[in-house]
């Protein structure tokens, strides 16, 4: 949750009403050993480079919850076409459902608005 709460206002106050209409949950990044083997498959298989092993274990850990989205303003390495659909690949060829979806809390702020 610490990096949506770098959004500038007034974004941050609408991603925060949004998030009251919302059911989320925080989740910790423990380092069990199927969190750090789907971390290291995704380091591997190129989904993020060898440098971004925390920014892997984060995602690993969401997909081990059974997240469906991941909010993050990382367009380096995580809110990119080539993150988002590496991990969906490494997900379907281990059978783990649900996906997890990568947005920007941006996103998040423009589907409430379609709504």
């Amino acid at each position: 949750m610490v990096e949506p709460m770098r959004c500038p206002q007034p974004k941050l106050s609408e991603l925060l009403d949004r998030l009251e209409d919302i059911q989320y949950t925080v989740i910790k990044v423990d380092c069990n050993p199927d969190v750090l083997a789907l971390a290291d498959e995704m380091i591997e298989r190129g989904v993020l480079p060898p440098k971004c092993i925390n920014d892997s274990r984060h995602i690993a850990a969401a997909v081990s919850h059974g997240c469906n989205i991941i909010l993050s303003w990382n367009f380096e390495h995580f809110v990119t076409e080539r993150t988002i659909d590496g991990v969906r690949r490494v997900c379907l060829e281990n059978h783990i459902a649900p996906f997890v979806d990568i947005f920007s809390p941006t996103v998040l702020l423009e589907r409430r608005a379609d709504r």
